[in-house]
């Protein structure tokens, strides 16, 4: 399919060949849309013609490779590009390791220490979200549970396996029970399989051995260290966009970011926020002070607690979900969490 063909375009290196059994017009027209260099060439076990490509284009015949945004785009990337990152929590964190993975160099700017906010729990857990039907929400989270499972950052991360989410009443087991078909992992299990595993008396529920818990702030150091991404520890006071005149679209040698912070301004082809709560106002001062920076995006910030108590203070093994969580740390156990929407330190 064409949609294919543009992803394989994407992450295809200089010099990647490629090869294929057909030699249909179709085929030959995506590549080229692509970025390749396309040319048919004799077939085999006979089939008169067939094609092949390598990337990145040479002169086309067709003259399409020339125009493509593709290219365009992987022609810009023969620069180094420089991305900002504003934060440097899970998100920030995993932000800059995905672009510094891919040639481009990132600089996170955060104001405090890395993992300090809302990433700074000595644990938290790693599960997707169960739903009986495939929404947005449960299918982002799913992709992350797995990507996770794929980083290969776990090895050297203090990490457990094993988390158990009871089931409250006849109706959740319905609803848990199909959404173990959706999400690929998990299985159901009964009461009395449910006390062994967790160590204290359960009801029913879902038990995966997949899921568990994971330490937030070596998982932000692992991540910011595997390409070593430059962190500056200062705190931004707003984002300005430029372009030149009658630039439309933009291009990256078109348009850049000044970020502007307490110790000065540095601009950068692109910049992501992951500030978290911090969004609403960063966005804010941009507007104002700057001009450069809106939106007219709802923002609700949340206020939470958890509470540490000393390792072995339960007998519960793993991490156990019902209303809230536990989560049996080997250096202490984790309650929570409770959170309050209007901004206000739970009680």
């Amino acid at each position: 399919s064409e949609a294919l063909l543009l992803e394989l375009g994407k992450r295809a290196k200089p010099g990647a060949t490629l090869a294929t059994f057909s030699a249909a017009g179709s085929v030959r027209r995506a590549l080229v849309a692509a970025g390749f260099s396309v040319e048919k060439v004799p077939g085999f076990g006979g089939k008169r013609e067939r094609i092949q490509a390598v990337y990145p284009a040479r002169a086309s015949p067709e003259g399409v490779a020339a125009q493509s945004p593709d290219v365009s785009a992987r022609a810009a990337q023969e620069r180094i590009l420089q991305v900002a990152v504003i934060g440097a929590g899970i998100a920030g964190a995993a932000c800059a390791r995905a672009l510094a993975r891919r040639g481009i160099r990132v600089t996170v700017f955060e104001q405090n220490a890395p993992a300090s906010g809302a990433s700074a729990n000595t644990y938290g857990v790693f599960q997707p979200v169960l739903a009986a039907q495939r929404t947005h929400w449960s299918r982002w989270t799913l992709e992350g549970f797995w990507y996770l499972q794929s980083l290969g950052l776990l090895a050297d991360v203090p990490h457990g396996r094993g988390l158990f989410q009871a089931a409250a009443d006849p109706e959740e087991e319905r609803r848990l029970t199909s959404a173990l078909a959706i999400a690929g992992t998990g299985n159901f299990i009964s009461v009395s399989e449910a006390s062994e595993r967790t160590g204290i008396r359960s009801p029913s529920g879902v038990y995966s051995d997949r899921a568990g818990y994971i330490s937030p702030p070596l998982f932000v150091r692992a991540m910011l260290d595997a390409f070593k991404s430059e962190i500056v520890k200062t705190r931004v006071t707003g984002i300005e966009t430029t372009q030149a005149e009658n630039s439309r679209p933009p291009s990256t040698d078109q348009c850049a970011v000044i970020v502007h912070t307490q110790n000065g301004s540095r601009e950068f082809d692109a910049c992501v926020l992951c500030c978290g709560s911090e969004l609403p106002d960063l966005l804010q001062d941009s507007s104002h002070s700057h001009g450069g920076l809106h939106s007219d995006a709802a923002f609700e910030i949340v206020r939470g607690q958890v509470n540490y108590l000393p390792p072995g203070s339960t007998n519960v093994r793993g991490v156990f979900l019902h209303d809230g969580y536990i989560i049996a740390g080997p250096d202490c156990t984790v309650i929570g969490g409770t959170y309050d929407r209007k901004g206000r330190l739970a009680e």
